[in-house]
Parts: structure tokens; sequence; C-alpha cells
């Protein structure tokens, strides 16, 4: 079951209100974080029976639980852009502060006319809707990534809507990992295109695609991708319904070094952080 399968990314704990621990290493190899976590319940009380089944009263729940990096370690635009990733507030300024609104918001809800009360907890049996982002690092000390998955289902949904998203930070210098700082971007489309058609490693991505893909020649470019530096690959990562249905989940395409570097115009960048990520012994 695909929905099934993309909770492994998930973490389960979630604490009942927000808080930090010290910075630490951990696994993460010269790049400390600390974890971050809350959680609000509400109920949401119909006004005119309406919503989401007449006369109902349901629950809200919004939670997180993701780390973040200890000072220093990232450079502020990078920590702008990680807070962004996280909480989607293109004017998030301070991790705490987003967190606290993020926690309160209910506007899933607006249009529809509900009492909304705050509770501490929801009863055992009743239905609710969520929203919760959970999100974890690792590091060898070269490159630190970022996952954040993301869920999201509303009372009387078929399904919950999911994203496994990834951010690429420099150990070295702090800053955010870009698709354009290590490839040209600009025919990236097309060889991710090749890439799938071309590469056995590939096939569950072949055969998942939207018809508007299959003879397409090109396939959208994805802000979410892994550098593994160890399996000497980039893997491209496409959300649901971004080129394949639902029920095919999260699409991951792999872009081998060795066959990527005949197919685009790599970057000194590029080659040299790949060079320090396979000389790693831990890697």
């Amino acid at each position: 079951m695909k929905e099934r399968s993309i909770l492994k990314f998930f973490l389960l704990a979630i604490a009942a209100s927000l808080f930090c621990i010290g910075c630490k290493s951990g696994h993460n190899q010269g790049f400390d974080t600390y974890s971050v976590a809350g959680q609000r319940s509400f109920l949401l009380v119909s006004k005119n029976g309406h919503f989401p089944f007449a006369g109902d009263t349901i629950g809200l729940v919004n939670s997180f639980n993701l780390v973040w990096p200890c000072p220093g370690k990232m450079t502020s635009e990078a920590e702008h852009e990680l807070l962004v990733r996280y909480f989607g507030d293109t004017e998030a300024k301070d991790i705490d502060q987003v967190a606290s609104v993020w926690l309160d918001d209910v506007s899933i809800y607006d249009e529809d006319e509900v009492r909304i009360v705050k509770v501490d907890t929801l009863p055992d049996t009743m239905e609710y809707s969520y929203s919760k982002i959970e999100g974890t690092c690792s590091s060898d000390g070269v490159v630190a990534c970022f996952m954040i998955g993301k869920s999201n289902y509303e009372v009387g949904s078929a399904h919950m809507l999911y994203t496994a998203e990834y951010v690429n930070v420099d150990v070295r210098s702090g800053n955010v990992i870009h698709l354009s700082d290590l490839v040209d971007t600009t025919v990236l489309g097309e060889v991710l295109y090749r890439a799938v058609n071309g590469l056995e490693v590939n096939k569950s991505v072949r055969e998942s695609l939207f018809d508007e893909y299959v003879q397409s020649e090109t396939l959208p470019l994805s802000n979410d991708f892994i550098i593994d530096g160890a399996g000497r690959t980039i893997t491209v990562n496409y959300q649901v319904y971004d080129i394949a249905p639902y029920a095919y989940g999260i699409q991951s395409v792999v872009l081998p070094l060795d066959w990527l570097f005949g197919q685009v115009t790599v970057t000194d960048y590029a080659r040299s952080l790949m060079e320090e990520m396979k000389g790693d012994e831990s890697l």
C-alpha cells in the first residue's frame, strides 16, 4: 500500500506541547541539530449543520515534530528557506514564532461557518482532521539532508494527502544546495525523461507516468532531491500527482552520476562536492 509505505518516512512521536532540547550531533557528523515539537487540538462545531457532515462536531489536530540546526550551522538565508519549506510562510523569520502561528491555524475551514474551541485533548471516538509536519536530518559531514514529511487529512475525504520534501545543506558553507548549483537545469527536464525511459532502475516510474508525460520527452523540474555520495547518485523526487496518479505514490527518478555527467553540463562545485563525499570513509 503506497500510503502505508510513505509513512516509513514519518516519525511516530508527537509531543503535547511546544518544546526543544539541546543541540546534539547524534549521527549527524559536524552538523548539530535540536528537536522542536508541538500540538494543538480544536473542536469544530457546525453552525448551519452542513459541515462536513450535517450536525456534526469534529476535531482538528495540528502537530509537528522536527529538527532545527543549531546556531551557526546554516546561513540566515538558508534558515529562512528551511522555515519556508517546513511551514510554507514566506514571511517567516523565527522558528518559535512561525511554529506557534502554524499550530493555531484553522484556515482549512475558513469557508465554513464553524465555532472553534481550543481543547487539551479530543474524545477517543471523535473523528478529526489533521495537519502534521515531521522532520529528520542526516549528515555525512559534507552534506546535511533534511527530510520534511507533511500529511493532511480532512474528515470526509477519500484519503490523506502527503509529501516528502528534501533540503540539502552544504555543511562547510551552511548554504542550501539547489539542483541549479549542480547541473544545467535548462535541459534537466529532458535528461530526467531519458533517465526514466532508458534506465532500468527507473522502470517503476516509467510504468506509473500520467499519459501526458509518456510522450512528452520532458519532465517537470522538482525542488526535492537526495545526494548519495556512497551510491554515486542524485535522486529527484516527485510528490503524489506531480507526474503520476495518487495510487502510485511519490516517484523517485534515480540519476547515476557516471551516467548523468555524460548527459548534462555539471558544475565544478558539483564535482568537488561529489569527490569530497566519495572520499568520506563513513559513506
